[in-house]
């Protein structure tokens, strides 16, 4: 596995976790870090596919990874339910699209996955 082969793997927990989840929100020495590591590519691929929203990977800020990460769909909205989340309001608007699709269903009228 890549992680294995990353710098940062080489230093123990608590030193890697003081460079690369910084209290204070100083990345410079993490930036360092990563800097030279022979995985900082799929690194920062990791973190941008599962939405890792804090701590240094890739040599990337979570603010500067924020622009490379794709949008969730909003809460409360059948897509956001598609994506995954079952809070409450995301269930809600899967209940409300099932219902329409039914109705238009019943009488007739395309759905999304019909053909015209």
């Amino acid at each position: 596995m890549w992680q294995a082969r990353a710098v940062c793997a080489t230093l123990p927990t608590r030193d890697s976790d003081a460079l690369l989840f910084p209290k204070d929100g100083d990345y410079t020495a993490g930036k360092a870090l990563c800097a030279g590591c022979p995985v900082r590519e799929q690194c920062l691929d990791y973190a941008i596919k599962n939405r890792i929203s804090d701590g240094m990977f890739g040599g990337l800020t979570p603010e500067e990874r924020k622009p490379l990460t794709p949008a969730q769909p909003d809460h409360g909205t059948y897509n956001r339910w598609s994506a995954g989340c079952r809070c409450d309001d995301c269930v809600d608007a899967k209940r409300t699209y099932t219902r329409r699709q039914m109705r238009r269903w019943r009488a007739g009228t395309p759905t999304q996955g019909d053909a015209a």
